[in-house]
């Protein structure tokens, strides 16, 4: 399966689908790779934090709602820097801002 027909393909999210568009790059946009790679990381980022919402920050049952092993959502939960203990009961944020972390920018 190549990269365009993935994206091309909606992301399951909850209920809901969220359609990704694709745009083809030509060889005068060498910088729409880093755009793409980062649209996605965002996405991503954003599923693995309402997934922890939704789960109370645990790591597990986020990993298992998303599709993804215990291992892909450790790293990624370290590659994102999120602090999965933050969305347990009864915690606070453990950001300066008074934000959640699913608020971030």
């Amino acid at each position: 399966m190549s990269l365009e027909s993935v994206l091309k393909s909606p992301v399951s999210v909850d209920r809901g689908y969220i359609p990704v568009p694709v745009r083809t790059q030509s060889a005068d946009e060498p910088a729409s790779v880093s755009r793409l790679e980062q649209a996605l990381e965002t996405l991503e980022r954003q599923l693995i934090l309402e997934a922890l919402r939704r789960t109370a920050g645990n790591q597990s049952k986020a990993a298992r709602d998303l599709g993804i092993t215990d291992r892909i959502m450790g790293l990624r939960v370290k590659k994102y820097q999120i602090d999965a203990r933050s969305f347990q009961v009864g915690r606070t944020s453990s950001n300066s801002g008074g934000t959640f972390p699913w608020q971030e920018a």
